[in-house]
């Protein structure tokens, strides 16, 4: 989790690879601004780094890296401040209904993460393919000064744009800003909601003033500072859910009460509904429990050539974030008097006693915390990067601005009250989130088997084949359908309450 605070913090990745260029000279940007020739960085690398095949591209740098790494890495991205958002959602189904929620979602996302393996797979492999064809010799390695240019990492942008052309790729862009907008402003949010209950400051005051202060010290405090800080936070959400599991096991009550509440279910609220005063559930855990932000970085790390690897670390990474909702979902319901009750269990909990309310408090801060601090960086980035390639110039002013609409635009929609909050999360994962990492993926696994991408733009030094790390064409099609599916279905919910209103 720290590492993946670093990485969010200095060299973003995924959709994030939107930042690090102007949106004109985006591998995914043709859209958003004139089509140019894409930027790449200027790396310096030894003679044999460049000789290398494409199979062992990623491999050169990322050799050391494990397993266990790339755990760490999936874990960090899906535990977020959404978490806070499980018992609101799960307490009214019960404890069963939510498990099968949750490992329903689990098994859509990992398969859909295979694929955008696979497809970054592909995509590196290409990339390394068409290094190896434009490096003429060592004359002309040595005439340019030992340097060579080599493009920035992957993303589902830049893969949806090589496997499904410049609308896909334009299409991830919006989505993405859509994303980012809806989780800043969910936890914007709920911070004004726990101010308002733990010091009695008006929730307005709390939405404003915990934006302005996170957002101050995100982009004026220094690069190490926040770093630290950031952290902190992550270490504080994890201690407080630990030393939280362990209050629920001494102070839970009879165990005939406990098991009472936790054998309450309701099937039937898993289900969409039209009713304006419920949200689906499935959205929700869907952005709840999303790690593949980090399939493209994981891949890089361990190398294209290690595909069983990268298979067993989406795995056991994604595996933990499930095991904590799960075991989330059991202690909310411990923990709330009754069964099936109403309200926020995460305020009615910050409200008990202190042996219970401190725990929840310090997960509550480290979960928002580093939410907040990465993404307002992360958009901050992105609409400075927007601006500068509209204007054709950057200036500080223009630095200064994005920094402000960051902080400022999700500051003022949370304005609007705290019914915000599931909605807000709930949207994210029914559009965004579901065609970033739910739709796009198989169908860029599909399209570059079909293309053969990887043969015809193989040159003498390429790799010769690229192993599948998903499942084959018929899971990969039915993910398709499923994705389809489901925006459909969400599209029409969210028709039909616009017109009930």
């Amino acid at each position: 989790a720290a590492d993946l605070q670093r990485r969010s913090l200095g060299t973003p990745t995924g959709p994030e690879l939107l930042q690090q260029r102007p949106l004109g000279q985006q591998p995914g940007g043709a859209g958003l601004a004139p089509k140019t020739r894409p930027q790449r960085v200027r790396r310096t690398f030894k003679r044999e780094a460049l000789s290398v095949k494409a199979s062992e591209l990623g491999a050169v740098a990322a050799s050391e890296t494990t397993v266990a790494d790339a755990v760490s890495l999936i874990a960090g991205t899906a535990i977020g401040g959404g978490f806070l958002a499980l018992p609101t959602i799960t307490t009214p189904l019960g404890f069963a209904p939510t498990v099968t929620g949750l490992l329903v979602v689990w098994m859509f996302l990992l398969v859909s993460s295979l694929a955008y393996a696979e497809a970054t797979i592909h995509t590196l492999a290409a990339r390394g393919a068409e290094a190896n064809a434009a490096t003429s010799g060592e004359d002309a390695w040595y005439s340019s000064g030992g340097e060579e240019d080599v493009e920035a990492g992957v993303s589902v942008v830049s893969i949806t744009q090589r496997s499904l052309g410049s609308s896909g790729s334009m299409l991830c862009s919006l989505a993405f800003v859509a994303q980012m907008v809806a989780v800043v402003t969910a936890q914007v949010v709920k911070s004004g909601e726990i101010l308002e209950t733990l010091t009695g400051v008006p929730y307005l005051a709390g939405c404003l003033g915990s934006s302005a202060l996170v957002g101050l010290f995100s982009f004026c405090a220094g690069t190490r500072l926040v770093e630290q800080a950031n952290t902190s936070l992550a270490v504080a959400m994890v201690g407080g859910f630990a030393v939280l599991l362990a209050v629920t096991v001494v102070s839970a009550g009879p165990a005939a009460d406990v098991l009472a509440k936790l054998t309450f279910a309701d099937w039937g609220a898993m289900l969409p509904t039209l009713e304006t005063s419920s949200t689906w559930v499935m959205p929700v855990l869907i952005n709840l429990l999303c790690f593949s932000q980090a399939v493209p970085v994981v891949v890089e790390r361990l190398g294209v050539n290690r595909a069983q690897d990268i298979r067993s670390a989406l795995i056991l990474g994604s595996a933990v974030p499930l095991m904590m909702c799960i075991a989330w979902a059991a202690v909310s319901a411990a923990l709330l008097p009754s069964a099936g009750a109403v309200g926020d269990p995460v305020l009615q909990m910050l409200r008990s006693s202190f042996g219970i309310a401190g725990p929840v408090a310090l997960l509550c801060v480290g979960s928002i915390g580093t939410t907040l601090v990465s993404s307002y960086l992360t958009l901050g980035q992105f609409a400075t990067d927007a601006i500068c390639s509209a204007a054709g110039r950057c200036s500080l002013d223009d630095k200064t601005m994005s920094s402000v609409a960051s902080v400022a635009l999700p500051a003022l929609l949370a304005c609007a009250g705290p019914q915000l909050y599931v909605p807000l999360l709930a949207f994210a994962g029914a559009f965004p989130t579901m065609l970033l990492y739910g739709l796009m993926p198989p169908l860029a696994a599909l399209a570059l088997r079909r293309s053969g991408l990887q043969d015809r733009r193989r040159g003498p030094n390429a790799v010769t084949t690229v192993r599948p790390v998903a499942l084959g064409v018929p899971i990969l099609r039915l993910v398709v359908g499923i994705s389809i599916g489901f925006l459909g279905v969400n599209s029409f919910l969210a028709v039909a309450g616009a017109l009930q209103r």
